[in-house]
């Protein structure tokens, strides 16, 4: 008799435990914690080699988003820079060498301020809709984004 009890108590303990942990929230990863909305690339005339590409990157994470690189199949080379005006008022690009969104927060890519740079489009097809660019995390799989041609 005394088994049987030790046995129920351990199976009932075994039942609560995988409950509470079923009731747990996943561990959210990086990758899936951006956000990305209103994505879009300035559309290109024919011949043209370079564009910039904006949107609104959020972090729904509770964790600091870092991203080290942005990587693209269509440009020979991707890179996130801000404009700046200097002391005597010219304005000129500045590269930003890493990304940090902390949870919760917005990082806005927008024209005359942060933005993506596309340079050395490998083709320049006129019907093309959108532009993919790679985001590289730190520690993490790199992330594919859609970028509305527009």
């Amino acid at each position: 008799m005394r088994f049987s009890i030790i046995s129920c108590f351990l199976l009932v303990l075994l039942i609560l435990i995988l409950i509470l942990s079923a009731c747990q929230p996943s561990a959210q990863t990086p990758t899936a914690a951006l956000v990305v909305e209103d994505a879009w690339v300035r559309a290109m005339p024919p011949g043209r080699k370079m564009t910039a590409a904006y949107g609104v990157f959020r972090n729904s994470g509770a964790v600091v988003l870092r991203i080290n690189d942005f990587s693209s199949p269509q440009y020979a080379s991707v890179s996130l820079h801000e404009t700046i005006v200097d002391s005597s008022g010219m304005s000129r690009m500045q590269e930003i060498q890493e990304l940090l969104i902390p949870p919760g927060e917005l990082f806005v890519l927008e024209p005359g301020s942060k933005h993506l740079m596309l340079m050395g489009k490998h083709n320049n097809p006129a019907e093309e809709k959108t532009n993919s660019v790679t985001i590289v995390f730190s520690l993490e799989k790199p992330r594919r984004i859609e970028f509305r041609v527009k």
